[in-house]
């Protein structure tokens, strides 16, 4: 009797740990909440099947906290294999059909999505009525799950994607801590764009969210020629560029990911963490000033030790004049 409990225990711990762990037939996998470069309009969500099955989605539905959002799934995932659903129409992602089309917008201060299959059971939550838990407004970075094996409503387990615009009915490429590199300013170049990278140089000027950062030693804002020589450092909406007390002359070390807007290079900035003052105004002052007392006292010097020959040259020539006199005094009194 002893050992059939023991073997009774002994299989539900075994097999307990697998029933937990195994994923759900569909995951949420990447929300594109905040729209794409063309119209922030253009919201779409990727559902992906992380089973060895086909799953039918016929019945399923996809619905929000407040019930405003209620979208009947129908169609089938393969496995392995992902769902698009495009909002209003199937231009939200250019030249990647949707699988199907849906009404309803998706609010940029968060929501709780809630997946269901047809028996009103719940498959996956992903609970950000607080806010989303990764994404980027203003970079168009897609909400990109990590790993479906984990819950999706562990803020964790979801990072900005990699590229702006997300990866839609692809395997999810998102920023990892690891995969920044470090460039210098003269360095960056199209080639980048995608790439979470760092650098550092010179503040050469700050105009609203852009700060303009070169290589010391590099051009005057008169002489720019924008080709190699500085890099623009965008701040995501939130970081206030006043409370960063950032200013011409500072030199910094930052790092983000590197996008390009008309032609333009950005460093786009979305924590205000990603940028550190390594050198300020007040030391660079406090050095010149420095140097500056150090050359004056280097001139007086000099001045002092020219001034101290002068007076030594004049007293030597007094001298012999004085001698000169002194003989010359007495030769004419033995005469």
């Amino acid at each position: 009797m002893k050992k059939i409990r023991f073997l009774i225990i002994f299989l539900f711990f075994f097999f307990f740990p697998l029933r937990v762990s195994a994923s759900a037939p569909v995951v949420f996998n990447e929300i594109c909440w905040m729209g794409n470069v063309t119209s922030s309009a253009n919201e779409w969500i990727e559902l992906y099947n992380p089973t060895e099955a086909v799953v039918s989605l016929d019945g399923w539905m996809i619905s929000n906290q407040k019930g405003k959002l209620k979208i009947n799934l129908a169609g089938e995932i393969k496995p392995d294999n992902f769902f698009l659903l495009e909002r209003t129409d199937d231009r939200s992602v250019p030249n990647v059909p949707a699988d199907q089309i849906y009404k309803g917008a998706l609010a940029n201060q968060g929501e709780k999505l809630i997946l269901e299959d047809k028996n009103r059971e719940m498959v996956d939550l992903v609970d950000c009525s607080n806010e989303w838990f990764a994404g980027d407004k203003e970079t168009r970075q897609t909400m990109s799950r990590i790993s479906p094996l984990v819950s999706g409503n562990i803020a964790s387990n979801w990072a900005d994607s990699q590229t702006p615009g997300g990866t839609p009915k692809e395997k999810n490429n998102f920023l990892k801590s690891e995969e920044v590199i470090f460039v210098k300013i003269v360095e960056i170049d199209k080639s980048l764009i995608g790439k979470f990278i760092k650098t550092e140089g010179r503040v050469i000027e700050k105009t609203g969210r852009k700060i303009f950062l070169a290589d010391e030693g590099g051009p005057s804002p008169a002489e720019r020629d924008g080709v190699n020589k500085e890099i623009v450092v965008y701040l995501k909406e939130g970081i206030n560029l006043k409370d960063l007390k950032i200013k011409e002359g500072n030199f910094l070390k930052v790092q983000g990911l590197l996008s390009v807007y008309q032609d333009e290079l950005r460093l786009l900035i979305s924590r205000k963490e990603d940028l550190e003052i390594i050198e300020n105004n007040d030391n660079l002052n406090k050095e010149k000033r420095r140097e500056e007392i150090n050359l004056a006292g280097s001139e007086g010097a000099i001045k002092t030790k020219e001034v101290k020959n002068i007076l030594l040259k004049s007293l030597v020539i007094l001298g012999l004049i004085f001698i000169f006199l002194i003989v010359f005094k007495k030769r004419y009194e033995s005469s």
